[in-house]
């Protein structure tokens, strides 16, 4: 699951957000969740906001269940809790979180 771009949000007022993603294909890059280059997860209100990602067991490196770089971002403006859990696959630099 992608949220890449500085036009790529996923926002809600008071209610909560879920999202759940996993990596699939045996390369490089198979990541559960990638949150980059401006995209954004926000809560406006008292929403919570939980992310659960796992990166493809098979394959090779950066295989992280849950990737926030490059400009990406999670946040709660108000009260929301955040809540991220990441498991990362496949070989050497695949971590749950990066």
């Amino acid at each position: 699951m992608q949220v890449t771009g500085s036009n790529s949000a996923i926002t809600s007022v008071d209610g909560d957000i879920t999202i759940e993603g996993t990596g699939g294909g045996s390369g490089n890059d198979n990541r559960g969740i990638s949150i980059e280059n401006g995209g954004t997860i926000s809560s406006e209100g008292e929403g919570d906001i939980k992310i659960i990602g796992t990166g493809s067991i098979i394959g090779g490196d950066n295989n992280w269940g849950v990737f926030l770089g490059n400009g990406g971002k999670i946040e709660s403006k108000h009260k929301g809790n955040i809540t991220v859990t990441a498991n990362g696959g496949g070989e050497n630099s695949s971590n749950g979180y990066h």
